[in-house]
């Protein structure tokens, strides 16, 4: 298994912890235009070996988008799901993600975030990027 798919498990079995009931959490390669909403999308963006190749250390931007009717979903379970999620980010997750069979973190940061409307998909659109520094291990 590589190191993106890994991560992905990792964190779709955190995030999936985290989020509100109702809200499904889903792994992405690409924009998904019929998403079941509300939901939270992520995809790992980019990976980068550090340290020198083989040395089994990378760097991981991953990208995290919270998508939700303006309609169906109201701005308190809106602000409730970003809120839940953000306060798992910046409460030190890499102890929580390196407990996973072959997986450790070394660090985990929040980016940046932005709030935007979707016209075309007709949705409220939080999108989130954090770094991470993981590798394959035996724990």
């Amino acid at each position: 298994m590589t190191i993106i798919r890994k991560t992905e498990e990792v964190l779709l079995a955190a995030l999936t912890s985290v989020v509100p009931a109702g809200w499904q959490v889903l792994v992405s390669d690409e924009e998904d235009e019929k998403l079941p909403l509300p939901c939270v999308v992520f995809r790992v963006t980019e990976c980068n070996e550090i340290l020198g190749p083989q040395s089994g250390v990378y760097d991981l931007l991953v990208s995290v988008m919270f998508r939700s009717h303006p309609k169906e979903t109201t701005s308190a379970q809106r602000a409730n799901a970003v809120t839940l999620v953000d306060s798992w980010a910046h409460n030190n997750p890499a102890p929580i993600l390196s407990s996973a069979s072959n997986f450790h973190c070394y660090g985990f940061t929040p980016v940046s975030g932005e709030l935007s409307v979707d016209p075309e998909r007709r949705s409220y659109d939080f999108s989130t990027i954090w770094r991470l520094w993981c590798m394959p291990s035996d724990n």
